[in-house]
């Protein structure tokens, strides 16, 4: 027969259990609450983008401006659409048991102990990624804005940022023609190939000490002669074909005049120093302490103005500027010339400084090192076994000649090459 025994359940083991349990509840809930914070925050991510992109964009223009100045095809290439997508996952649970021990007293009653232990788990994984499309601008309308010749305007935008206009016609000026008084003419070439650079250069200067800048042009140019009120009523009907062509007909001295908008923007000269020379108040600019009050003839004559420059034996100068396609081969010449030559191709220009740094000083427009490999490069780029890169301390206006760069290129392109939306995947 068997002796009967007694069984005594612990409470304080299942007291545990619950315990445990909650615990795990509070850090689940915890890590969903981390979680949605995380899966709505992605400034990390997109600045990291951001990053990448502008590495990417100066390193395309280091790699085409060496490329042109060997005469190879280019690649023009753009990310346009960079597509992030981030997944953040939570994982919770929780691992225990119940043990049982059963022993005998010495009074032959049995003791059952139940111990119960929960250990809570609980775990947080985020992972984030992302895809870019390339755009390789091989369009016949990305090209024709590519070798169009660059614009008066685009010059004076620049010039508005505070770029100087020594950096700007040394980049972007073609070549000038200078037109001796006896008729003769001759051209020079903003090149180092060219034979005539350092001509070139010589009048260049020149300009530059007269002040050669832009202006805003003026709001209306006159076109036609003036007309008086008996005229105007017997040609009503040409004088509202004309307006409805875009003209405006305005009171002028002596009647009234049909005029033109005009929203081209024009190259004039300060011409500021008493001692320089007399030049054609047309090629002046409105602000120049030599220009003249004007007359309805005078303003009729100052929208045909071009570049040009009077020399001090009464020739001209007139200067050729280059397309976007032209400006790469032109910086591509002088980092091939730097090479092959050493240091002292490249146009010195003048970098404004505070007092306290020493003042102004000249550096060169467009410097590049080869074979000079380090952790402090603002950009660099393997090309034909050999290293290129932009110091970060070089003293010259490398950086901003290459932001130039990127900014015509972009001006080149077609409105259908933007992204008609920009979206943020989260997953």
């Amino acid at each position: 027969m068997s002796e009967p025994y007694t069984v005594r359940c612990f409470s304080r083991p299942f007291s545990l259990v619950s315990r445990a349990a909650r615990l795990a509840a509070v850090v689940a809930i915890s890590i969903l609450l981390s979680s949605c914070e995380r899966a709505v925050d992605f400034s990390t991510w997109v600045v990291a983008y951001n990053r990448s992109v502008d590495m990417a964009q100066n390193e395309i223009a280091l790699l085409n401006v060496l490329r042109a100045g060997d005469n190879m095809p280019m690649v023009m290439s753009s990310v346009q659409v960079v597509r992030g997508n981030g997944s953040t996952s939570a994982v919770m649970g929780a691992m225990g048991g119940v043990s049982r021990t059963s022993y005998a007293l010495q009074s032959f009653t049995w003791i059952d102990s139940l111990t119960a232990s929960v250990a809570p788990t609980a775990a947080l994984t985020v992972t984030d990624g992302f895809n870019f499309d390339v755009a390789i601008l091989d369009t016949a309308e990305f090209e024709q804005g590519f070798l169009t010749p660059i614009r008066a305007s685009t010059l004076s935008l620049f010039l508005q940022r505070g770029i100087p206009i020594s950096v700007l016609l040394n980049l972007l000026v073609e070549s000038g023609t200078f037109n001796k008084a006896d008729g003769s003419s001759v051209t020079v070439y903003n090149d180092p190939a060219s034979s005539s650079y350092s001509d070139f250069q010589d009048h260049l200067q020149k300009a530059l000490r007269l002040g050669v800048t832009t202006e805003p042009p003026i709001p209306f140019v006159p076109v036609g002669p003036v007309l008086t009120a008996a005229e105007v009523k017997a040609n009503i009907r040409s004088v509202v074909e004309g307006t409805r062509g875009g003209l405006l007909l305005m009171p002028a001295p002596g009647g009234f005049q049909l005029n033109m908008p005009n929203a081209l923007v024009r190259i004039c000269f300060m011409n500021a120093d008493p001692s320089g020379p007399q030049m054609p108040q047309e090629m002046l600019c409105r602000i120049s302490p030599k220009r003249k009050p004007q007359t309805a003839e005078g303003r009729s004559a100052s929208g045909k103005g071009g570049p040009k420059i009077q020399a001090m034996d009464r020739g001209t100068l007139s200067f050729t500027f280059r397309s976007t396609r032209d400006v790469y081969t032109y910086l591509g010449h002088l980092v091939r010339a730097e090479v092959e030559q050493g240091p002292g191709v490249s146009p010195m220009v003048e970098q404004l400084r505070p007092k306290q740094l020493g003042g102004p000083r000249l550096v060169p427009l467009f410097h590049i090192v080869k074979d000079r490999p380090g952790t402090n490069n603002l950009v660099e780029v393997s090309y034909r076994n050999n290293h290129y890169s932009v110091p970060k301390d070089d003293s010259s206006y490398s950086a901003e000649v290459l932001n130039i760069l990127d900014e015509l290129v972009k001006l080149s392109k077609s409105v259908n090459a933007i992204p008609p939306t920009g979206t943020v995947v989260l997953r």
